[in-house]
């Protein structure tokens, strides 16, 4: 099988593989194609590459039929496999995201207990990781949420194919701006007003390639399509109100006109026009730090467009992501298995009282 364009960016820009390293490919049944290309590259660059199957029946029989109370328990065999791993590269699925309606949200969280040490191995061992979101492209997903599939693989392929170097320029000047911010203040037309601190963690530059400069900096993660500056705020700071304005896909439903209140440091309401079962059942079910503000991000893809699915959504240029849960990858604190993040459109962000977002435009 000849190597894609995809393949080839992730393995030797991306993750920048060398000889003899262990590279683990975690793949489902309809990303076989792209996995076998991913492989391809890792041989060729002298490293063993490791391939993990998950199947759509495989996946919605541990949702729907494993007795919860099997639910959590330690991988001990993956977790001696990531003693062995270098980098990896996550592909994304169930190709059918109607599996996820299958079984209610409590389960679905539940589910994924065992992650946690898993998650915590990925730190330990600063295992290089690279997402691919493009495994969510099927048309069953695009039938599902309303999506005109050729324009969403457009929007792809757009957002892959950018000057990494201007993007990465303006991500640096953003990053700037942010670090050591005592007061962010988010707010829209719509209602939205938020503040939160973000003080010494780490801003990260999210450009699509994992460098030494990244590794020096805690950051062994990274997606493809890229375009983003991410931190993890201080957790116990939000306060205020967001409103978003874009819709979200989630488990299996579109998540629309969803609100989030937080009160000293805490989410204490959420609401939504629609389909609020979507979120509210995923996070009856979690456990841990998940009403603590996780994330926030700005894009800065020029390529990229808002569809409502939040892996493309925060790369879109001027779009602001703002998330609840899970951060330990990039500086936090939460301890919690699950986070759920959603993007702002035309927001004004104020560093310390300085605009540094007016309505979505950029004013660095």
């Amino acid at each position: 099988m000849p190597n894609t364009p995809i393949a080839k960016r992730v393995i030797k820009e991306c993750l920048q593989v060398k000889e003899d390293e262990q590279v683990l490919i975690q793949t489902w049944d309809h990303t076989l194609d792209i996995s076998d290309s991913l492989a391809l590259e890792v041989n060729q660059a002298g490293a063993s590459p490791f391939v993990n199957l998950t199947t759509q029946n495989s996946f919605l029989n541990y949702l729907t039929s494993v007795p919860e109370k099997y639910y959590g328990k330690t991988p001990r065999a993956f977790l001696s496999l990531l003693d062995q791993i270098d980098a990896q590269v996550v592909l994304f699925g169930p190709k059918d995201p109607k599996v996820l309606k299958m079984a209610p949200g409590e389960r679905f969280s539940k589910a994924f207990e065992s992650e946690k040490p898993v998650m915590e191995k990925l730190r330990e061992k600063k295992i290089r990781t690279a997402y691919l979101p493009v495994g969510y492209i099927t048309p069953e997903r695009a039938l599902n949420y309303g999506f005109d599939l050729s324009k969403w693989r457009n929007n792809h392929d757009q957002a892959m194919d950018v000057d990494m170097q201007k993007m990465k320029a303006l991500g640096k000047n953003l990053s700037s701006k942010l670090h050591n911010a005592s007061k962010v203040h988010v707010s829209h037309s719509n209602g939205t007003n938020l503040t939160f601190a973000i003080q010494d963690r780490p801003v990260h530059v999210r450009d699509g390639i994992i460098d030494q400069e990244d590794i020096s900096g805690g950051n062994f993660t990274e997606s493809l399509p890229s375009g983003s500056v991410l931190v993890a705020p201080i957790e116990t700071s939000a306060e205020g109100t967001v409103i978003f304005d874009t819709p979200q896909a989630l488990m299996g439903k579109m998540l629309k006109g969803f609100t989030m209140k937080f009160q000293n440091g805490k989410l204490v309401s959420f609401d939504a026009k629609e389909n609020l079962d979507a979120f509210a059942g995923m996070y009856r079910g979690a456990s841990g730090d998940k009403d603590r503000l996780g994330s926030f991000s700005i894009g800065i893809n020029p390529k990229a467009q808002v569809i409502g699915l939040g892996s493309a959504d925060e790369l879109a240029l001027g779009g602001v992501t703002i998330g609840i849960g899970y951060n330990k990858d990039f500086g936090g604190d939460n301890d919690t298995t699950v986070g759920f993040a959603q993007t702002l459109s035309q927001a004004t962000v104020e560093v310390d009282g300085k605009p540094i977002l007016q309505e979505g435009k950029v004013q660095v």
